[in-house]
């Protein structure tokens, strides 16, 4: 099962690449770099516990750059902990994913006004391919490690991001599984993070 998805997975990877370097291509466009990080709140659809309960890090690096003043496109590398827990924490799944994300990003004021700076509240919606770096069961504070869920996760991420200063921005957004990361699962997050791009190329 996990075999058959691979071909797909690497098309995906292609095809997310391609689409990057072709908005980019042609254009002389300035380029920003930078670092994010905060936490994440997730659960997975489909197992007996309800409710965002379970509280993991994240963080990575990113580049973007500016098209026609209003559009942003995005990559993202980073790491992310997800999974699943009860009420108590005495039942917990935890994992730990490698992320790539190709993000839009659209600045609406921008639209209207295509001279104009880039507005301070941005939305953005787009893919994002995970990699399964561990898989750990834990109850009553016994760890088990496990490998009930496939190793690839392709989720559909959107949010909001705003400027609370001119390299900082608070960035919340939600990611839901589009494949199934087994055969009922599917991974739901909530990410809360801090983007900080100092770098311009």
């Amino acid at each position: 099962m996990e075999q058959s998805k691979v071909p797909l997975i690497k098309i995906i990877v292609v095809s997310i690449l391609t689409c990057f370097c072709v908005a980019t291509q042609g254009q002389r466009l300035p380029f920003d770099g930078g670092l994010y990080g905060g936490f994440t709140t997730s659960q997975i659809n489909g197992d007996e516990t309800d409710g965002f309960h379970r509280i993991g890090g994240t963080g990575g690096i990113f580049v973007e750059t500016t098209v026609a003043n209003a559009y942003k496109p995005t990559f993202e590398l980073g790491f992310s902990q997800k999974g699943s827990a009860d009420k108590n924490h005495s039942f917990k799944i935890t994992t730990g994913y490698v992320d790539a994300a190709l993000l839009l990003k659209m600045y609406p004021t921008n639209l209207k006004n295509p001279g104009s700076k880039l507005h301070s509240l941005g939305l953005y919606v787009g893919p994002l391919l995970s990699v399964k770096a561990y898989e750990n069961l834990i109850v009553n504070d016994l760890t088990q490690k496990t490998k009930n869920f496939g190793r690839f996760d392709l989720q559909l991420c959107g949010g909001l991001e705003y400027a609370l200063l001119e390299s900082l921005k608070l960035d919340i957004r939600c990611t839901y599984s589009i494949l199934k990361i087994n055969e009922q699962y599917r991974n739901f997050a909530l990410y809360f993070l801090l983007r900080w791009n100092p770098f311009r190329w």
